[in-house]
């Protein structure tokens, strides 16, 4: 029976890795199976709050600036191919995952559209309606949650409800009868800070909420210094009785302007009375409180006053402090903090609840982002702070960065082998000295970017190491090529290669070598069996093929095959001459190569050399390839490629060894031999 060789070589052949390092799940950015944010095993998902990693379901990692589960924060932590944009993975060609709702601060929702090529308009997530609280739910978009107890009036005859859209409702209590119910909106009037001398304007308005007609008979201010005053059709006043009365129905309104002109620096507060005929109110008068504060110099600052982030790698996100103080002498309210322009490059990675008031003396610091859109391109943008100090009441802080290529981690290949190796070797390769200025090299590529046609090889044990080795079959010349990534998830710049000479020493190669297109993978241990035969002259037996000649195929000692690889009868007697044949490598389910090497072949003595199909494995035809090499490595054949089917033989030619060089005599068309009986127990 034959006997199958270097079937184990294969075997470990075959457990080669994918063409990238490890990255996560991909979102289909074209409008593929994704959910909106991804689930864990455990029922987690995307958007869920995390400490670190560990508290994310599988897959997700935990984004140390928002403190929640994200498919990933760098382009490295994707798919081959795909890129991360607002933390998931998408394909190329997608901005975003299509459908994804994303919250932002404000709250506002940022939505994907159904292409995945663009944004929405934000939505704000503000409704309008005060007494709902304003959200956002991640994956989801904008909430708002009723709250009753903001539209308390302190008033027992009104039953106070939040209705999403139309806000807060008073109606009228039926076990209060049918009386007049006064109600003021706002509850309180706070003109805030302003210079000696400036006046600021606001509207009240007063609202029937019972079920009888409201009869206001008298509006007066009471304290304040005057600083506060009704505005009215004959000018500023302190006190009014309309003539006549004002009458508001049940649910009716009525509108009133005040006016708030400190004097002088200090705090002012005062009262509105509205004398009406409600018979709730204690002494018949709704109150109405009167606030404002007058300073010399009230102001918000900011330092630094501009943030220049200058150059920034592309891929990489840059975080600057900028520190709000209140520089003046009385309190500034701040009521919203915000980012205007930049085309989404600036974040704010950490801000501060706003509304909010800002005393003397008092400061607090903001965290700013900038994550480059790309190399070569300036952003710009603001930081702008809305507040209560009238010189500068949108505080503004300029952003500026510029894209700039990241410094890459440089790829370097080394070798013991010295860019020389003997065919059939396996050659190890030293990637593990390649560097990165800035953090360490994470991740190594290897690729093969050329090997003589033919070559069927791989990476031991697979390619994403940074050391492994690659068997050379064949002779020839073979490239390898080296990317690795740092931990920033930094790509290097220039793909490192390395090139092996592959050569015999031995005078006389003999190399077979075949493809068989309906073998999808050769190095698996099930391939086709093609055989290399070289003939000595002596070689004898029938004439199967028809030519009055004694064949010699399977004729051992005189045939080196598979069942003869080492015959040491063929030349001098002399123990010290090598001048007998090997066979180097025999493959019996695969590729090849099969080698049959001479040393020191004998002077003038003519081989003949074929090729049979012995078994297809039910996987048809393959194309055969002869190629035979002098010692240093010089080409005198290359045959083929001959299509062969099973029980196929090739009578390649002869080759003869006179002076030191192999000479090769082929015929000029293939001669092929169907159905070429096989020896018996073969």
């Amino acid at each position: 029976m034959k006997r199958y060789l270097w079937i184990g070589l294969l075997a470990g052949l075959a457990a080669c890795a994918g063409d990238g390092p490890p990255r996560p799940g991909l979102s289909q950015g074209d409008g593929g199976s994704d959910d909106g944010g991804g689930s864990g095993a455990d029922g987690g998902s995307a958007g869920d709050p995390c400490g670190s990693t560990d508290d994310c379901p599988e897959g997700l990692l935990c984004d140390p600036f928002g403190g929640t589960c994200v498919e990933c924060l760098q382009d490295r932590h994707c798919p081959e191919g795909a890129v991360c944009q607002d933390r998931a993975c998408v394909l190329p060609g997608s901005v975003c995952v299509p459908g994804r709702v994303t919250c932002l601060d404000g709250p506002a929702a940022r939505v994907c559209n159904g292409d995945g090529d663009g944004y929405l308009p934000d939505e704000p997530c503000d409704d309008g309606v005060l007494c709902t609280l304003d959200g956002c739910v991640e994956g989801e978009g904008c909430t708002a949650a009723p709250d009753a107890t903001v539209c308390d009036d302190d008033n027992a005859c009104t039953l106070d409800t939040c209705h999403p859209v139309a806000g807060c409702d008073h109606s009228w209590d039926p076990a209060c009868g049918e009386a007049p119910l006064a109600d003021a909106t706002p509850k309180k009037l706070d003109f805030g800070l302003l210079l000696p001398g400036e006046h600021r304007d606001m509207a009240l308005t007063i609202t029937n909420l019972g079920l009888g007609p409201l009869v206001v008979s008298d509006l007066s201010i009471a304290g304040g210094t005057n600083a506060f005053l009704l505005v009215t059709q004959d000018g500023e006043v302190t006190s009014v009785t309309p003539a006549p009365p004002i009458e508001i129905a049940p649910g009716g309104q009525a509108s009133l302007t005040l006016r708030f002109r400190p004097p002088a620096v200090g705090e002012y507060s005062a009262d509105l009375l509205v004398h009406c005929n409600d018979p709730t109110l204690p002494l018949g008068d709704l109150v109405v409180a009167l606030a404002g504060e007058s300073v010399d110099t009230n102001c918000i600052e900011a330092l630094p006053s501009a943030l220049d982030f200058g150059p920034v790698a592309v891929g990489t996100l840059a975080v600057m402090d900028v520190t709000l103080s209140n520089c003046g002498q009385g309190l500034v309210p701040v009521y919203d903090i915000h980012l205007a322009g930049g085309g989404g490059a600036f974040s704010l990675e950490s801000t501060v609840g706003t509304p909010m008031d800002l005393d003397v003396g008092e400061f607090v610091v903001l965290q700013v982002g900038y994550y480059p859109s790309a190399v070569g391109v300036t952003d710009q943008g603001s930081l702008v702070v809305d507040n209560g100090a009238p010189s500068d009441p949108h505080l503004n802080v300029p952003l500026t960065g510029a894209g700039v290529k990241a410094p890459c981690p440089v790829a370097v290949i080394q070798s013991p082998a010295g860019g020389v190796a003997a065919p059939l070797a396996e050659v190890q390769l030293i990637g593990g000295n390649s560097y990165a200025p800035q953090g360490e090299v994470t991740d190594w590529q290897w690729t093969l970017l050329q090997a003589p046609e033919g070559a069927v090889t791989a990476f031991s044990p697979h390619q994403l190491l940074d050391n492994p080795k690659l068997w050379v079959p064949l002779v020839g010349t073979y490239q390898v090529g080296l990317n690795v990534w740092s931990d920033g998830g930094i790509q290097s710049c220039e793909t490192a290669t390395y090139d092996l000479q592959v050569t015999p020493s031995q005078l006389l190669y003999v190399e077979l070598s075949w493809d068989t297109p309906g073998d999808p993978d050769p190095t698996d241990g099930a391939g086709t069996d093609l055989d290399l035969h070289v003939l000595n002259p002596q070689a004898d037996g029938p004439d199967h093929d028809g030519d009055g000649q004694p064949d010699g195929w399977y004729d051992a000692p005189w045939d080196c095959f598979w069942g003869n690889l080492h015959p040491t009868v063929w030349g001098s007697m002399d123990p010290g001459v090598d001048d007998d044949p090997d066979m180097l490598r025999e493959d019996a389910n695969g590729a090849g190569p099969e080698v049959v090497a001479f040393t020191a072949p004998q002077e003038g003595t003519t081989y003949r050399i074929g090729v049979v199909y012995w078994q297809a494995q039910g996987l048809g035809s393959s194309a055969a390839r002869v190629r035979i090499y002098s010692g240093n490595g010089t080409p005198v054949l290359d045959a083929g490629p001959v299509t062969l089917v099973q029980g196929d033989l090739w009578k390649v030619g002869t080759v003869t060894f006179n002076g030191g060089i192999p000479v090769v005599v082929v015929p000029p068309t293939a001669k092929i031999v169907p159905n070429y009986p096989k020896p018996i127990g073969g």
